[in-house]
């Protein structure tokens, strides 16, 4: 399934742009997890999925970081009507539905350099687990496996393309924010699954 489209809407007065961020290396810069602890310094760039865990370890805590291209495929200032991440639930410990909220990362990371410690060779977070800005919305995750869940991120692409953040880059982490529980671990597909409709994909829609 190929979701790299870019739609125009002209049955209104005002057009409307529709695009689907979704190719490895172009659209979707990176995405990966970071894991605390004994694993701080691992990279998890070349894993096939994306994983999420709060625990009062930093050892067992993960987190997922995206960054989508919206500098060059969404012009500067567009309005944004919608703008929507899926990701495709590859495992669920349990039943249990978790807060993930997303937030704006403060550092521009780098895949392949990116881990607990630093977000990109010889560049340290300022504070370890990522620098995170200002969050935009929090979305419930059960334990549907196969099902791509959809995070409503509008209000961060609005804030990214005009230019709130200096770089128009839409660079984020997906942090579940609820307490610890016994089993709250998640992971969804990442760019490196071998089946592109399960990948990450972030669908934009602008003007009008």
């Amino acid at each position: 399934v190929a979701f790299a489209t870019v739609t125009g809407i002209s049955a209104t007065a005002s057009a409307q742009t529709t695009v689907t961020l979704d190719t490895p290396g172009t659209h979707i810069n990176a995405d990966l997890t970071i894991q605390g602890g004994a694993y701080g310094w691992t990279d998890f760039s070349n894993s096939p999925v994306l994983a999420s865990k709060v625990s009062s370890s930093e050892t067992y805590t993960r987190r997922i970081f995206l960054k989508f291209d919206t500098q060059n495929y969404v012009p500067a200032n567009a309005k944004i009507q919608s703008a929507y991440l899926y990701l495709v639930l590859n495992h669920a410990e349990s039943a249990e539905n978790r807060p993930f909220t997303a937030f704006y990362v403060n550092q521009s990371f780098v895949k392949w350099e990116t881990n607990w410690y630093q977000f990109r060779n010889g560049q340290l977070w300022n504070k370890p687990g990522g620098d995170l800005g200002p969050s935009f919305g929090t979305t419930y995750v059960g334990n549907q496996v196969g099902t791509a869940y959809k995070f409503d991120i509008t209000a961060l692409v609005q804030a990214v393309v005009n230019g709130q953040f200096g770089s128009r880059y839409t660079r984020m982490a997906l942090v579940d924010t609820g307490g610890v529980s016994g089993g709250n671990y998640k992971e969804f597909h990442s760019t490196r699954s071998p089946y592109s409709s399960l990948r990450p994909r972030l669908v934009i829609t602008y003007g009008g």
